[in-house]
């Protein structure tokens, strides 16, 4: 499935794109810099609260870390073409509708390096069982307690995006609940 990430190379950009706060920011600089303590880290998310305490605890944790925060919209960021070799993301999918993911997807295909890598945890339902957890689940949670809109997303059509944009990918294993898989993806030939 294509190249193997450089992660070592020296200037490496990592973007973590969307936290939930300051300790998923901690793990993600603490993570690259423990494979490149010289690594650029760009932390992004539409939330102001999110960005301000991300960067009060990474600043402090991290002093000497090269990392950046970018309060912004993911499927329109604003950084430059081809300035990313690596993005991460945990469970952002579930607020995008379909043509929202697909709008994220492009402007990761624009933000990446040629031989640049992505991987994300994400809900991807396949059956009736799998949609009605979902429904219960998620939708209950993030409707019931975070206020939030969602949308559910099959597997099929996670990997119909992915396609379309140019990513090729692996499902590398499964993350969370049943219907919850672990993707690695990079840029096609």
């Amino acid at each position: 499935m294509g190249t193997p990430l450089d992660i070592e190379k020296e200037r490496f950009t990592a973007l973590l794109c969307g936290t939930c706060g300051e300790v998923t920011s901690s793990i993600f600089v603490e993570h690259i810099l423990r494979f490149n303590n010289h690594a650029r880290i760009i932390i992004l998310d539409l939330g102001d609260a999110q960005i301000k305490h991300s960067k009060e605890m990474t600043s402090k944790k991290f002093p000497d870390a090269d990392v950046s925060y970018v309060v912004a919209d993911a499927r329109n960021s604003g950084l430059p073409a081809a300035s990313i070799d690596f993005i991460d993301t945990d469970f952002m999918f579930e607020y995008l509708d379909e043509r929202g993911l697909n709008q994220l997807f492009a402007e990761w295909r624009r933000i990446l390096v040629r031989r640049g890598h992505i991987a994300f945890r994400t809900f991807g339902t396949t059956s009736w069982l799998s949609r009605q957890l979902d429904y219960l689940l998620i939708h209950g949670f993030c409707r019931l307690l975070m206020k939030s809109d969602v949308y559910s997303h099959s597997l099929e059509s996670i990997e119909n995006m992915l396609q379309s944009n140019g990513f090729r990918y692996s499902i590398i294993g499964r993350a969370f609940v049943p219907f919850g898989y672990r993707f690695v993806a990079t840029l096609g030939a």
